[in-house]
């Protein structure tokens, strides 16, 4: 148990700076646009959707053969807003926090995994911690731009820093998390 905390630890810390690197560096490189007139739409955002969610436009009909549902989509627009009009009070120490705690329990699963797979050899292990942080990361990222439309880039991006995060991740866990003998 002490070696799947210490493991899940160091990854944590990795993962941290692996993060801090990625979103500092390649954040500017187009993975997110920059808004024209940000005042503008975020006013207009407040008067056409006044309660917090998630918007769809154009929103799918009960059937997606709908001609005018199919036109909209072919001649764009296509937008999926989250909207909190309380906004929020921003901490990067809060944010920091969370998420080291979001890698330290992902690293605590992993290592768990890993550590009932009872893999041999230190290759292995590597390779599982590996596979596991690739299917987390595509798994997850990528079902965004297929089923709701996300710019490809954005998620490329956040799925080369998740795995990257894991490949160095999975340096420290194969080496710490051996099996029990």
């Amino acid at each position: 148990m002490k070696k799947v905390l210490v493991g899940s630890f160091l990854s944590a810390i990795i993962m941290m700076a692996i993060g801090t690197v990625f979103w500092m560096v390649f954040a500017g490189f187009g993975i997110m646009s920059q808004t024209p007139h940000e005042d503008a739409i975020l006013a207009e955002l407040k008067q056409q959707l006044p309660e917090d969610g998630t918007y769809e436009l154009p929103l799918p009909p009960k059937t997606q053969e709908d001609p005018v549902y199919l036109q909209k989509m072919k001649q764009g627009p296509v937008v999926q807003i989250f909207i909190r009009h309380g906004g929020e009070s921003f901490s990067m120490p809060i944010r920091m926090g969370a998420g080291f705690l979001l890698y330290l329990v992902s690293a605590l699963l992993v290592s768990a995994l890993l550590s009932m797979a009872r893999l041999p050899s230190y290759g292995s292990r590597f390779l599982f911690v590996l596979v596991a942080g690739i299917f987390a990361s595509v798994s997850v990222q990528l079902l965004n731009p297929i089923w709701w439309n996300h710019p490809w880039l954005y998620h490329l991006a956040t799925c080369a820093h998740q795995i990257t995060n894991w490949f160095l991740s999975a340096f420290v866990l194969a080496a710490i998390v051996k099996p029990r003998t």
